[in-house]
């Protein structure tokens, strides 16, 4: 559940779950909060035919206007979503997402309600949306999650939530209730950007890898080209030459002969074009940091996707050259393929199952901006070691 001010009143939004009797009761709490918009995710059928009510096509979402003298001037009605558009040229858009779609479709779903906020000047998104995002206090981000949080940093969409849980059942707890806007409440000066920035991606001494004979250079194959387009996420916010990932993927997938020659002409020359690590850098607030610190905001880097594209074709090379060496520690379970936090876990479980001391101790370490103050002499260094390809 969710409470939340704007120009001309107060909007609560919640999930009931069809029920009935939770129904009835977000009545009794809207009056108690003074609630002039009422927004239900998952409302219950019957009780929103008629009554005031305005549904959307599939029924998965219904506003209820408690306060009458709220100025309404236009009402859409979609599937899945509610836009009420104000006098007051703000657009409220309600909507919910089921977290039983696949990903897939849930993606089309996003894009359909930012596309029916962004027509208007001001708008709030509220609702149920089945996603987890540091962004709104999930302690950890799901594929979901990172779909809105390119969609908010494309748009300087801000979110509103002040990190606590919206939903609470014993020991467990959520915050699928989200309330994003465009009114943005604050503004960082230039010299609070560049003091974020410079937080964020300490500067660092460049560093050379060492140059390799004049080898032939294996150029990539269709087959390279092809499996790397595959990996391109969809429904992924554009970096600063405005390409979405799916025209790039259109584009591969049609035309992979002229691609192949654009990235091994590339490969062969050792390149990788200035203009493809050039990103929008956009800041967006941590919930319940003060906005005038730069260490507040977590950063998001759009970049372009062709340029993320050549990284996923030297990736895969990479890998599979590191797995060939055996170069990678049994205990790396991050950024690994066919390992996760739960493979972590379990080792630490066994370790400790098998230990035959009393009390065992686990010491966990959270290094603060950890990927950008990576030490990149050693890594080269590393590599260099085990004789790592140039290219």
């Amino acid at each position: 559940m969710a409470l939340n001010n704007y120009k001309d009143g107060r909007v609560l939004q919640i999930n009931v779950g069809r029920a009935r009797l939770a129904h009835d009761l977000t009545h009794v709490k809207a009056a108690e909060l003074e609630a002039d918009l009422l927004v239900v995710a998952e409302p219950n059928k019957k009780l929103t035919e008629g009554c005031g009510w305005v549904q959307d096509k599939s029924k998965d979402v219904a506003v209820f206007f408690r306060n009458r003298d709220v100025g309404v001037r236009k009402i859409i009605r979609e599937s899945g979503y509610i836009v009420v558009e104000l006098n007051s040229e703000i657009a409220i858009v309600a909507c919910y997402i089921s977290p039983n779609i696949p990903v897939i479709e849930y993606r089309k779903k996003v894009k359909n309600k930012v596309n029916a906020a962004i027509k208007q000047r001001n708008y709030l998104i509220v609702g149920d949306i089945s996603a987890k995002s540091s962004q709104w206090g999930s302690p950890i981000n799901d594929e979901r999650g990172d779909l809105w949080d390119d969609w908010m940093a494309q748009l300087n969409i801000i979110c509103i939530n002040n990190g606590k849980p919206t939903f609470l059942r014993g020991a467990s707890r959520s915050h699928i209730d989200v309330t994003l806007a465009i009114i943005t409440p604050y503004n960082l000066s230039e010299e609070q950007r560049l003091e974020a920035a410079s937080l964020l991606f300490p500067t660092k001494k460049k560093e050379k890898f060492q140059k390799e004979s004049d080898a032939d250079i294996p150029l990539f194959t269709t087959e390279e080209i092809l499996a790397a387009a595959k990996e391109i996420k969809q429904g992924k916010a554009p970096g600063p030459d405005g390409l979405p990932p799916e025209i790039v993927k259109t584009l591969i997938t049609t035309q992979p002969d002229l691609i192949k020659t654009v990235f091994n002409e590339l490969l062969c020359r050792q390149k990788f074009p200035k203009e493809l690590k050039i990103a929008n850098l956009v800041l967006l607030l941590k919930p319940g940091k003060p906005p005038d610190s730069p260490a507040s905001y977590r950063p998001v880097c759009l970049l372009n996707c062709l340029g993320k594209y050549y990284e996923i074709l030297i990736k895969k090379r990479l890998e599979k050259f590191l797995d060939s060496k055996t170069a990678l520690s049994k205990q790396q379970y991050g950024f690994r393929r066919g390992r996760s936090a739960v493979d972590a876990a379990k080792w630490v479980h066994d370790a400790a199952k098998a230990s035959k001391k009393r009390w065992v101790v686990l010491i966990m370490l959270d290094i603060q901006n950890a990927f950008n103050s990576a030490n990149w002499e050693l890594i080269i260094q590393e590599l260099n070691k085990i004789e790592t390809p140039v290219y």
